[in-house]
């Protein structure tokens, strides 16, 4: 169509007395018009195609942002769950060893416990036996 129209242009195009194209001067002038509303249709077309692609590459850019956004923030929030997870293994390392501790603390308050029992127990029976010798009950 392109061709035909360069053509068209390029060829001389002879005028009839009155001034008007040669021949069917009806046909012409409707094949023109029609080219004429074709091009306008496409020129109309062609704005709103670079309207919409406009718009598109905005939302892409902003898109864009976003998922830089996201993806920096995920980052940051692994990153801190790392150290979280390192903190929390220490605290739980920190945790049976106390608790070893008080394991060793509590077993050795039973024994004295138990010691200091059977002291009083001795003392008992020596301050006993110490008590009816003075009174002489032994």
């Amino acid at each position: 169509q392109q061709q035909q129209q360069q053509q068209q242009q390029q060829q001389p195009q002879q005028q009839t007395p009155r001034g008007g194209p040669e021949g069917g001067s009806a046909a012409v002038v409707a094949a023109e018009v029609a080219r004429a509303k074709e091009f306008k249709e496409l020129k109309e077309l062609n704005v709103q195609l670079i309207e919409r692609l406009g718009l598109e590459r905005s939302a892409h850019t902003k898109t864009q942002e976003r998922v830089k956004a996201i993806s920096n923030e995920n980052e940051t929030l692994t990153s801190r769950v790392g150290m979280l997870s390192d903190q929390l293994i220490e605290l739980s390392d920190l945790n049976d060893a106390l608790h070893d501790k008080l394991s060793a603390a509590s077993a050795s308050k039973a024994e004295l416990a138990d010691m200091n029992d059977a002291l009083r127990g001795e003392l008992g029976a020596a301050k006993y036996s110490q008590c009816a010798s003075l009174k002489g009950l032994d």
